[in-house]
């Protein structure tokens, strides 16, 4: 399957690590933490099952390359309002410190144009103070 990081293995201090890589119009390079195995690993770069705990291990980075991937796919559609892609970013994203994601963002936008919504109602129909709780609610949930 064709996404938009790949994982590639990178020297750092002497050990060779699993590195999450990223290149199209800036360059992503996040350590996931865990070591080359020699004769361990698979083509794409994950481990093979002689290598104890393996599952738990690929999927944890297959998580974190979906993390990444997502992060940089909200990034591309929605850049005007989100921003360009940086690596600290997709960092917290891989490992999940408080990622902002394109559900957060919507919603910051949807609770002004629901505003809006509810004072042109009230202004056209002239509602109810009882009509109006009801939206007046909704727009606490949003919030």
């Amino acid at each position: 399957m064709k996404t938009a990081s790949e994982l590639k293995i990178f020297k750092s201090n002497g050990y060779e690590y699993i590195y999450i890589y990223y290149k199209q119009n800036c360059l992503i390079r996040i350590n996931t933490r865990y070591t080359l195995v020699k004769n361990g690993m698979t083509k794409e770069n994950l481990y093979k099952s002689t290598v104890p705990d393996y599952k738990k291990k690929n999927d944890h980075i297959i998580l974190m390359k979906q993390r990444v991937d997502k992060y940089i796919s909200d990034r591309l559609l929605n850049n005007s309002q989100l921003g360009e892609i940086n690596q600290e970013e997709a960092h917290n994203a891989a490992f999940n410190h408080n990622p902002v994601n394109s559900d957060q963002v919507d919603n910051k936008l949807l609770i002004p144009i629901f505003c809006k919504y509810i004072s042109n109602l009230n202004a056209e129909y002239n509602y109810q103070a009882s009509t109006m709780k009801y939206y007046n609610n909704l727009k606490g949930c949003l919030e």
